[in-house]
């Protein structure tokens, strides 16, 4: 294997420059597209070895298979919920959610419905930057 060092990358053209410091800290150290309704709801991940559902409804863990440099990471989410119940009234609705207890190990999310009710939701989108 061959490895390339360089102070500066530039496009084809000589613009657009970017040093290899840049790249390491404005590229996603972790993310996960899941579905919070199932155990085994992950379809692609990066750097997450694994989420915990926790007992309350709309709490996960997620555990970094490379732990963070430090707990001073940013966690990007979104999603939405999909539901088939068309009694429920809540097809579609979009959710809130937010991470807390970052640590270099792990991080939980928590999904709210109209700010206060927790729930699973069916996609759950979340990206870590940061953590150097």
């Amino acid at each position: 294997m061959s490895t390339l060092k360089v102070d500066t990358l530039k496009d084809k053209n000589g613009g657009n420059s970017s040093t290899a410091e840049q790249i390491a800290k404005g590229r996603a150290k972790a993310w996960i597209n899941f579905d919070g309704r199932f155990s085994d709801g992950i379809r692609d991940d990066f750097n997450l070895s694994s989420f915990t559902d926790l007992p309350a409804a709309g709490q996960y863990t997620f555990t970094f298979t490379t732990p963070m440099a430090n707990a001073n990471y940013c966690v990007v989410s979104s999603g939405h919920y999909i539901r088939d119940d068309s009694q429920s009234g809540n097809t579609g609705n979009a959710r809130e959610m937010g991470a807390y207890i970052l640590t270099t190990t792990n991080f939980k999310l928590v999904v709210t419905y109209n700010g206060s009710t927790t729930q699973d939701a069916a996609n759950i989108f979340c990206a870590v930057f940061g953590g150097n």
